[in-house]
């Protein structure tokens, strides 16, 4: 079923989500520009990478494992679990409607050799009607739950930037960057990492909101 293929699919797009959110900057004054950076060589650690503090240009900067957050951020498990019942949900009705057209289907056969002809077409007419109420069903559920997608996927990200610029301010940070496996950043100073102080403002503010 389509529908079924919506899960891993959310899953993706939700730790793409978190890397794109992360990536953010929250100037508290006027944000300098670095005018170069230097680059050493590799890490053991595969997991992590550490910018560069630029010396010159005054610009303070850390950087978050993105790949830690999103495992670890309450928001983003709210938000795949919110999916996962939005196409459960979606996945049931359509079971519903599929146990119906069986059962129709198998009484149909039960009695198809008795029937006359008339009848036969009646009774073959309300299956092949109900077969199209299934694959209409099917892709209304489909539009709706793409949508519920993007609505949710929106809130999270909205909510995670303001989160992430209060953040930024508070931590005294010009920049908070994010790296993930196979991403752009290279290597940098672990000193600058600030992976779990993030993570514990994120679900701080997502524990409170509202209060």
């Amino acid at each position: 079923m389509d529908i079924k293929k919506l899960t891993i699919i959310n899953i993706v797009l939700i730790i793409a989500v978190v890397i794109l959110f992360v990536m953010h900057f929250a100037c508290g004054g006027n944000c300098a520009n670095p005018d170069a950076a230097s680059s050493e060589g590799g890490d053991s650690d595969s997991s992590k990478v550490e910018m560069v503090k630029h010396d010159g240009a005054g610009a303070r900067i850390a950087w978050v494992n993105s790949d830690t957050v999103s495992k670890y951020y309450l928001a983003t498990t709210a938000l795949q679990n919110g999916l996962m019942e939005e196409q459960a949900a979606a996945e049931a009705q359509l079971k519903a409607l599929e146990d119906k057209y069986m059962k129709k289907e198998k009484a149909f056969a039960d009695v198809a050799k008795i029937l006359g002809p008339t009848e036969y077409q009646m009774k073959l007419q309300e299956l092949e009607t109900l077969q199209n109420e299934y694959v209409q069903t099917q892709q209304v559920l489909q539009m709706k739950l793409a949508q519920i997608e993007q609505d949710k996927y929106y809130g999270f990200f909205e909510l995670t930037h303001k989160y992430m610029r209060e953040i930024g301010k508070e931590l005294g940070y010009d920049y908070i960057f994010s790296y993930r496996l196979e991403g752009q950043l290279i290597y940098a100073n672990k000193d600058h990492d600030v992976t779990y102080e993030v993570i514990d403002m994120l679900n701080d503010a997502y524990e409170h909101a509202g209060e």
